[in-house]
């Protein structure tokens, strides 16, 4: 009882050390931006003991409305992430009343693409990223076209032919994919979590990399979770 008068009209900020201390002023970790991972991490459901990913989706609406309520912590995506999130959600088993619940806690706002200014060493950083990767996939593809032409035509298969293709599709995606923002709705959530001074919500390694760059704070979902969930227990 004590610490909910005490949190009246005031704003929840977690310490590093886990403890809770209020806030007149909102900070990062009273802002949280999330990815479609924040919300479909396969650990969710083993933590909150539910029976599939639409249980899974339900309890975290019932936690995150109840903390909007008690302590006015925000929840955002970008339009872009919220599209993924529902393509993904529905086509894995997930009602639309329960799609319907969850979005009716969570803010959906465009990123500020016109005057929110992001530092020109981290873009610098990032083509460079992107030049090297290129080499590196030519270089692939180089080794793989010698390894066909070595092939005898008359033993060549259309099985063969089938394995080689998933070979260079697979080492293409890892080189150019692996651990970089890679789409524009990876780039979105982390133009919204730069703008609104927030905390961003993945296990999207590339995002993380790019948020450590940006000063923003990255959160595993699991830990998002579990910081959550102790909220809840001290407000009780």
């Amino acid at each position: 009882l004590k610490l909910k008068i005490e949190l009246r009209g005031r704003y929840a900020i977690a310490t590093k050390n886990g403890n809770l201390r209020a806030s007149k002023k909102k900070g990062p970790l009273s802002i949280y931006v999330l990815d479609t991972s924040a919300l479909t991490d396969p650990r969710l459901k083993g933590i909150l003991n539910a029976d599939d990913l639409d249980s899974t989706i339900k309890k975290i609406s019932t936690l995150i409305a109840e903390l909007r309520f008690q302590l006015d912590l925000l929840f955002y995506t970008t339009p872009s992430m919220a599209g993924e999130m529902r393509r993904y959600l529905l086509s894995n088993g997930v009602s639309f009343e329960t799609l319907g619940d969850l979005f009716s806690w969570i803010i959906v706002k465009s990123p500020d693409m016109l005057t929110t200014k992001i530092p020109a060493l981290i873009m610098s950083d990032y083509v460079q990223s992107i030049r090297l990767r290129s080499f590196r996939a030519l270089r692939l593809m180089e080794d793989l076209l010698k390894r066909a032409l070595k092939t005898d035509k008359n033993a060549a298969t259309d099985e063969a032919y089938a394995e080689l293709v998933h070979e260079a599709r697979e080492k293409f995606r890892e080189i150019m994919r692996k651990g970089i923002v890679d789409s524009p709705e990876d780039f979105d959530v982390l133009v919204l979590a730069y703008e609104l001074k927030g905390s961003l919500v993945t296990n999207d390694d590339g995002i993380k990399k790019m948020a450590e760059r940006m000063g923003i704070i990255a959160i595993d979902p699991i830990s998002f979770l579990e910081g959550l969930r102790r909220l809840k227990t001290m407000l009780s």
